[in-house]
């Protein structure tokens, strides 16, 4: 028999359970999947600006026709420390977030040209993105 977890106020908690990534330069759509079967894809657009301790890309959310809420902006920067961030809440909460995590698999695969800052790329926890590149 197959249970479903439930969160404190009842409700099926719905995890991610895979994660796919697209890069049309200059855009980059990141697709979750979650245990409930439904998926959510959420389309940036990729710029890198300027920096003073390593590389730094703004990742600005597209919204769609008929799409409410506000544009996001996310900076994510890499620093030859291996000290990586993102102005999102999940890397102020668990220190790592999708964005980041995006934007290394893109340099690491070459698709970012540049590489990493003076120090090179620090060892880091990568995840396994089925890409659709």
């Amino acid at each position: 028999m197959k249970t479903t977890k439930r969160g404190a106020d009842g409700k099926a908690v719905r995890r991610i359970c895979g994660r796919r990534l697209s890069w049309h330069a200059p855009v980059l759509t990141i697709t979750l999947s979650y245990t409930d079967g439904t998926e959510e894809a959420t389309e940036y657009r990729v710029e890198e600006v300027g920096s003073d301790v390593g590389r730094s890309f703004d990742l600005t959310r597209w919204t769609r026709p008929g799409e409410r809420g506000t544009v996001e902006r996310h900076r994510v920067s890499l620093a030859g420390n291996g000290q990586n961030a993102c102005g999102c809440k999940a890397n102020a909460f668990k220190g790592t977030c999708k964005h980041v995590e995006a934007i290394r698999f893109l340099i690491d695969s070459g698709r970012l040209p540049g590489g990493y800052p003076a120090d090179g790329a620090p060892e880091w926890p990568g995840r396994d993105w089925a890409d659709e590149i």
